[in-house]
């Protein structure tokens, strides 16, 4: 199985579902942990002010400061060393997930490679914002920084609902090709 997930043809070929699985499942692991242990724990340290990352439609340079503000120097480190690194983890597997599912359904109907541009925009986007949050959690932050992380989360938030309803309509667009299938008993 691992041979299936690296590969030097990351794109074209054609990957297993049990490697898009498994590469969910990976994914899904390091979200429930940031959900359910680290962004509940800095939502508590900054007192219910909700996190950078949490902030879909982005935020302002108020919001910025008040949420740096409201850090405190532990919730401060916490947010650095513990919440960033594994949000640093979580976008490569998002998007490899991405880029495997894609590459799963390719067997079942033809679609437009330009679509691996969704799991490789939030991977990217994703990316950008962490450093954009490290850098204002680290004090070297000023309103380019703030506005751009602010854009940025703006930007991996609509690439990720982007693909997730692209993926949806993949998958039904699979499921009705395959029952129809069924159907005519082929």
């Amino acid at each position: 199985m691992f041979n299936d997930i690296i590969s030097k043809d990351l794109f074209t070929k054609e990957r297993s579902g049990k490697s898009v699985l498994f590469v969910l499942a990976i994914a899904m692991s390091i979200y429930m942990i940031m959900m359910v242990v680290t962004l509940p724990t800095l939502t508590a340290d900054m007192k219910g002010v909700t996190v950078f990352d949490m902030r879909p439609s982005g935020y302002s340079i108020g919001e910025a400061t008040t949420i740096i503000e409201s850090l405190t120097e532990s919730g401060l480190n916490y947010y650095r060393w513990i919440q960033l690194p594994l949000d640093f983890i979580y976008p490569a597997l998002l998007g490899l997930f991405g880029i495997f599912a894609l590459s799963y359904f390719r067997k079942f109907i033809n679609f437009t490679k330009i679509l691996y541009v969704l799991p490789l925009a939030i991977w990217v986007f994703d990316y950008l914002e962490n450093i954009g949050i490290y850098f204002m959690l680290s004090r070297l932050n000023n309103t380019f920084i703030m506005k751009t992380s602010s854009l940025v989360s703006v930007i991996k938030a609509g690439s990720t609902t982007l693909f997730f309803i692209v993926l949806l309509v993949i998958i039904a667009v699979v499921g009705l090709k395959k029952l129809n299938i069924i159907r005519n008993g082929e």
